[in-house]
């Protein structure tokens, strides 16, 4: 096979460009989300408990506002401080939980958490 490489130039620069696309993807960076972006009033349009729809959480919401978020989706309205990083928001009180975020588009974002031995995900979209 190296021999065959080496005999034919249109073999070698075939070659060369797979490389760079293959070096491509992995010099990107990753982008993260910011609590700037998170701020504000969102309300959840879906909601999935273990991958299955469920009506459950019609009229959660949820609020960012200076590290500290606000959630109905429990039942109770729920205040706590959060930590963001690289996409993972962790709530502080009254227990810690993790929320893997996504923002598909600026006004969308979706969450995912595991409670009480079932995983969630909920899709939000901004609301004014």
């Amino acid at each position: 096979m190296l021999s065959l490489i080496s005999q034919s130039p249109i073999m070698n620069r075939l070659l060369v460009i797979l490389l760079l696309f293959n070096l491509g993807p992995g010099c990107k960076e990753e982008k993260f989300i910011t609590t700037s972006q998170i701020e504000g009033n969102w309300q959840v349009v879906k909601a999935l408990r273990n991958l299955n729809p469920t009506q459950t959480f019609d009229g959660a919401y949820f609020q960012f506002e200076n590290d500290i978020f606000q959630t109905n989706y429990q039942g109770e309205v729920l205040e706590s401080p959060y930590i963001l990083d690289k996409n993972v928001l962790a709530q502080t009180q009254p227990e810690t939980l993790h929320y893997k975020l996504q923002m598909p588009h600026h006004d969308t974002l979706v969450i995912a958490t595991e409670l009480h031995g079932s995983q969630f995900s909920f899709t939000l979209k901004r609301i004014q």
